[in-house]
């Protein structure tokens, strides 16, 4: 072989090695780009994790613990009393985790530490404590959900006047179940 066709050999030879290893990096940025969509797609639509702070959900749930959110629950059927869910309060940007106590046209009564649904006591296993401070009653308007935290003696919730009963509008999704620490991996049971 000669010294011009051994040097257009070698040259071919890079410009080779130069295409594979563009062409290797377009089908990274490709790869990247297609599972960063996805993952926004999934979180925006599907479901999300989301961090619980504060004692308002205790026993149940604790600071720290991470819930997977279903997004698309509420859109195939409506909230249920006893569903755990994220949820926006009016006037404020930050996410709840709460407990559906009440959905529209129920009445909601809070007297001798136990909450009547309707002039029936509920039984509430999931509850910290009874509940001190009586409330109500209060009938739940169409549209939305009256919702409490299990901590009912340390929970800002609707029996507050400045968050009142929650509008379907501002829930987030419905909690399934616990992912985080793994330990306390399980999903929420049906209540009621």
């Amino acid at each position: 072989m000669s010294e011009e066709e051994f040097l257009k050999n070698r040259v071919e030879t890079r410009e080779t090695n130069k295409n594979e290893k563009n062409k290797e990096i377009w089908e990274w940025i490709v790869s990247i780009v297609i599972a960063v969509v996805l993952a926004l797609l999934i979180r925006t639509f599907l479901f999300e994790f989301i961090r619980v702070e504060g004692p308002s959900m205790e026993p149940t749930l604790y600071t720290g613990y991470q819930v997977m959110i279903n997004k698309v629950e509420y859109r195939l059927h409506p909230p249920e009393r006893g569903d755990i869910i994220v949820c926006q309060y009016p006037g404020r940007t930050a996410n709840y985790v709460k407990r559906i106590v009440a959905i529209e046209n129920q009445v909601v009564e809070v007297r001798n530490e136990k909450v009547y649904i309707d002039g029936k006591p509920i039984e509430e296993k999931y509850i910290k404590e009874p509940v001190l401070e009586n409330t109500g009653p209060f009938t739940v308007p169409v549209g939305s959900v009256f919702v409490m935290g299990d901590n009912r003696n340390d929970s800002m919730d609707s029996r507050d006047g400045t968050v009142g009963p929650i509008s379907r509008t501002m829930i987030l999704g419905k909690a399934d179940g616990i992912i985080w620490p793994f330990q306390a991996f399980h999903w929420f049971p049906k209540i009621f």
